[in-house]
C-alpha cells in the first residue's frame, strides 16, 4: 500500500492531466499505510508518497493562478502603473492686481502714503545723509516709477537727510582704520567709536559709520582667528569661544564658524 501511495504521488507530480481525486487517494494509502506498516523503510516509503501527493494536489491550483496573472493586458497594466504616478498640475490663482508704480518725486510724503494705502501696497519712507541732494528733498524711489508691481508688494521712498555732519565722516573715517589695520567686527568698531576712552562719537555718528562701512567681515574674522593660533597657539575652539565672546571680538556666530573652517586655508 505504501508503494502504490508513492506511485500516485510520482504521478500527480509529473504527469501534467492527473486531477486531484488521484493525489486524494495517494493521501489516504499513505496514511493508511502508516498507520498499520511496522517496517520503517515502507514508512520512509508511504511518508515520501504522502508528501508527493499533497504537493501534487496543489500543482494545479498554481498553474491556473500563473495563467491567470500571465493573461493581463500588458498595456493596461502600463497605463494603471503610469496613472500612479501622474502629476496632476495645481495651479494657483491669484486675485492681486497689478499696479503701475508713478513716479513719487514730486509728491509729499502724505500723498504717497496715500497713493500706497490706495493702491494696497506697504511704504515706506527713510531718510538718510547726502552731500548732494539738500535737505527735504526726495533722493530715490525703489522700484522706480513705470514699473509694475502686485498689491501687497512695498515701495521704499528715500528722502534727503541733508549733508552729512563733520562727526559722522570723521566717525567713518575711524571705523574704516579699525577695520583695515585691526580687523575688529561691526558691533566692536560700534563700541570702539562710542568709548570715552577711544573714539568718543555719539551713537548715530557710530552707527552711520558701522552701517557704511564695505567690509567682508569674514575675512576679518579669519584675520583675527589666525592672529589666536599663530601667536597664542589656542585652540579651535578656545578662539571660536573668544571670536564670538562679548568681551572678546563680538564676531556674529556665522562669522566666527567662517573662521574655523577656513583657518587653514
Amino acid at each position: 500500500m505504501a508503494i502504490v501511495a508513492f506511485l500516485l504521488g510520482v504521478i500527480t507530480i509529473f504527469t501534467p492531466h492527473a486531477n486531484g481525486i488521484t493525489a486524494i487517494i495517494g493521501v489516504i494509502l499513505a496514511s493508511i499505510s502508516l498507520s498499520n506498516e511496522q517496517k520503517k523503510e515502507m514508512q520512509n516509503v508511504a511518508i515520501t508518497g504522502l508528501v508527493l501527493c499533497i504537493i501534487g494536489f496543489f500543482i494545479p491550483f498554481a498553474m491556473f493562478l500563473l495563467v491567470l496573472s500571465g493573461s493581463k493586458d500588458p498595456d493596461r497594466e502600463a497605463e494603471k502603473k503610469s496613472a500612479i504616478y501622474e502629476v496632476i498640475p495645481i495651479y494657483a490663482s491669484t486675485d492681486r492686481e497689478e499696479i503701475l508704480v508713478v513716479n513719487f518725486n514730486k509728491m509729499g510724503k502724505e500723498t504717497i502714503q496715500r497713493w500706497c494705502e490706495q493702491n494696497k501696497v506697504k511704504c515706506e519712507i527713510k531718510e538718510e545723509y547726502s552731500d548732494e541732494i539738500s535737505e527735504g528733498s526726495f533722493v530715490r524711489q525703489e522700484p522706480e516709477a513705470n514699473t509694475k508691481m502686485v498689491e501687497g508688494g512695498e515701495i521704499t521712498v528715500v528722502y534727503s537727510l541733508g549733508k552729512v555732519p563733520t562727526e559722522y565722516k570723521e566717525a567713518l573715517k575711524k571705523a574704516e582704520f579699525y577695520t583695515s589695520k585691526m580687523h575688529l567686527s561691526k558691533k566692536r568698531i560700534f563700541t570702539r567709536l562710542t568709548a570715552k576712552d577711544d573714539g568718543n562719537f555719539s551713537e548715530s555718528a557710530a552707527q552711520y559709520a558701522a552701517d557704511r562701512l564695505e567690509v567682508d567681515w569674514n575675512a576679518n574674522a579669519l584675520a583675527k582667528a589666525k592672529f589666536y593660533q599663530n601667536t597664542m597657539n589656542m585652540s579651535r575652539e578656545a578662539i571660536y569661544q573668544q571670536l564670538i565672546s562679548r568681551h572678546g571680538e563680538n564676531f556674529t556666530k556665522a562669522e566666527a564658524q567662517y573662521a574655523i573652517d577656513h583657518l587653514e586655508d
